[in-house]
């Protein structure tokens, strides 16, 4: 993501990368067999309007400093993708360890003694 932003418009590449949820909500429905609402569908529908819209506007700005190429946007899209395979497979795969707060710990502790 980090190297497409001198290849791309900010505002573009901003836009695209937030609607990485659209790739987790695709990738989840087949990997982690999560069913598709029809708010979730409708949701996706309208923010890729939302997306075209944007894209749309902006196409005709100037940004100083940019060199706008396909190659920036094929590699944003990538990006935006392998984000989402990561969020999806960490729900999968991933475990969340429960760590406690070792600050409140002591808070609580020296409340305790008094």
């Amino acid at each position: 993501w980090y190297i497409s932003l001198p290849h791309t418009s900010v505002s573009v590449n901003t836009v695209v990368y937030q609607t990485s949820f659209l790739f987790v909500a695709l990738i989840s429905f087949f990997v982690l067999r999560e069913r598709m609402s029809s708010l979730k569908f409708a949701s996706m529908i309208i923010s890729l309007i939302g997306l075209i819209f944007v894209v749309w506007l902006s196409s005709d700005s100037e940004e100083e400093g940019i060199d706008e190429s396909t190659l920036g946007y094929v590699m944003l899209i990538l990006s935006t993708i392998l984000w989402a395979v990561y969020e999806t497979f960490y729900k999968k795969y991933g475990e969340i360890e429960h760590i406690e707060d070792e600050t409140n710990m002591i808070i609580i502790d020296e409340e305790e003694e008094e």
